[in-house]
Parts: structure tokens; C-alpha cells; sequence
């Protein structure tokens, strides 16, 4: 028999336990737990076979762990059966004195706060103890030929901006992050600067262009101060009203597809911490619009950054009428003002349409207001970061939305 991991755990634990179980089994490892107890066998004979035979035996334990007699049961008769025992903590506690041997004996892991994640596997891949619980060598990932991707929600369109320009050495970016195993990608910078637009022209293109073979299935969602508000009748074969009922079904639907989905998670700009780590145990990939930097160490943070000055001059070209004959200059010298920030560039350009000014009367009027972003938007970018903020940041978004 090839080795596998006993996984023991209290069936009240289940809606936490199970997850990783389907992530372990996705990531290769051969686990044995009490779902494949036939009907009608003595769960005394299974425990006698299957403990001593186990490579690893795996404990997830809480306050409902040692209150359960038969998890209690298991982990003595690991021991008894020099079993390699590793302890994994669901939850903080004070463990039993009787089972004060779990810590004192056993190298373990504590689940960090948030619920289930990728960082128990990831601490198991770099364990030896349980890589022939996965074979000798990796599996072969399933190669996907290059196709048109399915756009798998419904509630919000993805078709880029007819006035988008650049942005392709990002788009490779990230695409070269996600191919290189990044699992959640956070598109970070301050509003406005055209993160969105960077995810719906990469979408467009899976969906509508070429294509990709980097996921079969596409979806689109924005952050409603929740992950269970924002799934809530996002995916178009999931449309349970009872939002309980559906959340349970996306997170399965996203547990299933696997590698197979990539999601945008748009404006995710309040998101916390622990709903972040979360996602990285859906075993999907994600990536966030957000203006928040290191949100945490477990994603991979990529700076929307700004346009070149000559993107920023076609952006405008393409917000004005065709055939304008603004000077080239004149048209540099206003986004040197606007800082070279996207949303800036084109509202400048509209209100000179819009007021029917030329480039120089547009500019002339600029100086005359004392119109200069480039400094605002630099503390703006690093009121955005942890390490940096204050008063001082909060004045100068506050100036830039004035302006």
C-alpha cells in the first residue's frame, strides 16, 4: 500500500477540516479519513488497521477534539503504535495535560487566525515526513491547450475602455506571477490609476482576443465588505437566495474548478487581512484590485504603477476629438501637471472638449489655479502603505479630490 496521512478530527470540526482535506487530495497527497469507513465496519477494526499503517498521522485539534472520546482514543493509539504524530492547532487553547505530549514530543502548526488556508500545505510540502505521502515526484500538472476562456459570472462587464493604451508589460506580470505559482495577486495603487482597467483588458482578452491556457474559466466580482456578500449571486450557476446557502456553494464551486478559474476581485480597498489569507485555500487563483500594500505576506503584491508620459499623450489624443491640433508641448507640460495619474489625464482632457478651450487656455488656466498633482499623488501612493501615512497623506487626497 502506497503511504498516506490518517487525518483524526472531531466531526464537529468538519466545515473546517474538510477543506483542507479536498486541498491536500488537489495537491497530490494520498489521505485517509473516515469518509472511506464502509457502512457496517467497526470503527474499533478500522482504527487497528489504519493507524499503524499510516505514514503520518494528522490531528486537528480544538476544544471539541478533546471532548470527543474517539479523537482521544485515536491519538493514544497513535502513540502506542510509534506512530509520527503531527499535531495541527485549529484553534488557541490550553492543551489537556493529559495530551501535554502533543507539544512537548511533536513538531505541529497552528492554523493562522482566518480559517483554513494554503499555508498548511504549503508547511507540509516543505516537511519531508510527508512527501512519500505524494510520491517521489511532483504530479505532472495538467496541460492546458490555449483557448477561449468562459466567463463564468454575470454581474459585471468586462469589456475594456475604447481609450486604453499600455499597460502590456504589466499584463505580462502578472501572467508570468500566476504561471510562476503565485496563487492570490494584489494590483496595488491609489484610485484611479486604471487597475481596474489593466484586469478587464487581461479578461477581455481571455475571453474575447487570442485567449489564454493559464484558465479555462473566468469571473469578475466586486468586494462588498464581505467574501459571503461579495459571492453572493455572482457565479451564474449559483443563484440560491439564501446567502448562507449560496456562499457554501461558490466556495465549492471555486474548491472544484481549482486551477481552472481565475477571478478578479475588484476595489477590495477595506478588505482584511484574515479574508485575503482565506482565499488562498480555495485552491483558485485571485487577482485583487486594491489600494492597500502588504495586505498580507501571503499574496503577491504587483504596483499598478503609472503611464509613461508618451501613453499619457496618446490618452489624451484619444479623449479628444480626432484631428484636434493641440502643440505636443502644450499637452506635455498638463500632464506633468496631472502627474501622469490616468483618471486625471482624461478628465483634463474632457473638461478641455467639454469647455471648448484650447490646449494653452486649458494650461494657462492650470497655472493660474496652481494646479500640480505630481507631489500630492506621491503621498497619496504612501498613505496607501503601512509603513507610511499621517495627516499629512490624508490632506493630500483630500487637495488632489478637491482639484
Amino acid at each position: 500500500m502506497d503511504p498516506y496521512i490518517f487525518i483524526s478530527y472531531c466531526r464537529r470540526d468538519k466545515d473546517r477540516v474538510v477543506p483542507l482535506i479536498r486541498a491536500m487530495q488537489r495537491r497530490g497527497y494520498r489521505v485517509w479519513y473516515d469518509k472511506y469507513i464502509d457502512a457496517g465496519d467497526p470503527w474499533e477494526d478500522v482504527l487497528a488497521k489504519k493507524i499503524p499503517d499510516c505514514a503520518v498521522f494528522l490531528s486537528f485539534l480544538s476544544p471539541a477534539y478533546f471532548q470527543s472520546d474517539r479523537c482521544k482514543q485515536e491519538v493514544k493509539h497513535a502513540r502506542r503504535e510509534h506512530c509520527r504524530i503531527v499535531p495541527v492547532w485549529l484553534d488557541e487553547l490550553q492543551t489537556p495535560t493529559e495530551f501535554a505530549f502533543l507539544v512537548k514530543e511533536y513538531n505541529g502548526f497552528r492554523i493562522p487566525s482566518g480559517g483554513p488556508d494554503g499555508a498548511l500545505l504549503d508547511w507540509m510540502d516543505s516537511k519531508p515526513a510527508f512527501r512519500p505521502c505524494r510520491g517521489d515526484e511532483e504530479p505532472e500538472p495538467r496541460k492546458r491547450t490555449v483557448g477561449r476562456a468562459a466567463l463564468v459570472t454575470g454581474q459585471r462587464s468586462i469589456v475594456p475602455s475604447r481609450r486604453f493604451v499600455g499597460r502590456k508589460e504589466k499584463m505580462a506580470e502578472i501572467e508570468t506571477a500566476f504561471r510562476q505559482g503565485a496563487t492570490v495577486v494584489a494590483l496595488c495603487g491609489m484610485g484611479g490609476i486604471g487597475k481596474s482597467e489593466i484586469c478587464r483588458k487581461l479578461l477581455h482578452t481571455y475571453t474575447n482576443g487570442p485567449g489564454t491556457d493559464l484558465a479555462s474559466r473566468i469571473g469578475w466580482v466586486t468586494w462588498q465588505g464581505s467574501l459571503r456578500d461579495t459571492f453572493y449571486r455572482q457565479f451564474r450557476e449559483i443563484q440560491d437566495e439564501n446567502v448562507e446557502q449560496n456562499w457554501s456553494k461558490a466556495q465549492n464551486y471555486m474548491r472544484d474548478a481549482g486551477a481552472d478559474l481565475l477571478m478578479v476581485l475588484d476595489n477590495a480597498d477595506t478588505m482584511e487581512q484574515t479574508d485575503a489569507e482565506e482565499l488562498t485555500g480555495y485552491g483558485c487563483r485571485f487577482l485583487l484590485t486594491t489600494r492597500k500594500w502588504r495586505l498580507s505576506n501571503r499574496l503577491l503584491d504587483i504596483p499598478a504603477g503609472t503611464l509613461t508620459q508618451d501613453q499619457c499623450l496618446e490618452l489624451y489624443r484619444r479623449t479628444l476629438p480626432p484631428g484636434d491640433p493641440s502643440p505636443e508641448d502644450t499637452l506635455k507640460e498638463i500632464i506633468r501637471l496631472a502627474g501622469r495619474h490616468t483618471l486625471a489625464v482624461k478628465l483634463l482632457a474632457q473638461t478641455q472638449d467639454a469647455a471648448a478651450l484650447t490646449a494653452a487656455e486649458l494650461l494657462a488656466e492650470l497655472q493660474r489655479t496652481g494646479f500640480h498633482l505630481s507631489g500630492i499623488l506621491e503621498t497619496i501612493e504612501y498613505h496607501h502603505r503601512p509603513e507610511q501615512g499621517g495627516a499629512e497623506a490624508a490632506e493630500a487626497e483630500a487637495r488632489f479630490l478637491e482639484h
